[in-house]
């Protein structure tokens, strides 16, 4: 078994179950601390930042999307009154940011969408 091998079974049976445990502890903290919708506030804003700072990374135009996605979900959910710890709201950003890229990794589109077929 080679060394890159051993790396990945470790990742997989220590580093992955360990983000679904933190995630559910973090999700059952947050239920226990905020409303119904506040909790899907939350969530809106912090996808939203963290898509809106990918695409500001890929123009160039931030240093650093991590920064500039909490800094911008801190003053959104500021202005809507809803105080977020820093802890917590990093690691309601990492778990979109781990959403958002093992999304398209785990789900396969519904339909027919290769475009070279639907322009025959």
């Amino acid at each position: 078994m080679s060394p890159q091998e051993i790396a990945t079974l470790i990742l997989t049976i220590v580093v992955i179950p360990l983000t679904v445990a933190v995630v559910e502890s973090l999700r059952q903290y947050i239920k226990a601390k905020f409303t119904a919708e506040q909790i899907t506030i939350v969530g809106d804003v912090v996808r939203t930042a963290v898509f809106a700072s990918e695409q500001l990374g890929l123009t160039g135009a931030v240093a650093d999307k991590r920064e500039q996605a909490l800094a911008w979900a801190s003053q959104e959910l500021g202005r809507r009154g809803i105080a977020v710890d820093l802890a917590t709201l990093v690691a309601q950003l990492e778990a979109a940011v781990f959403a958002q890229f093992n999304f398209s990794r785990t789900q396969q589109p519904k339909g027919e969408y290769n475009i070279a077929k639907n322009q025959e």
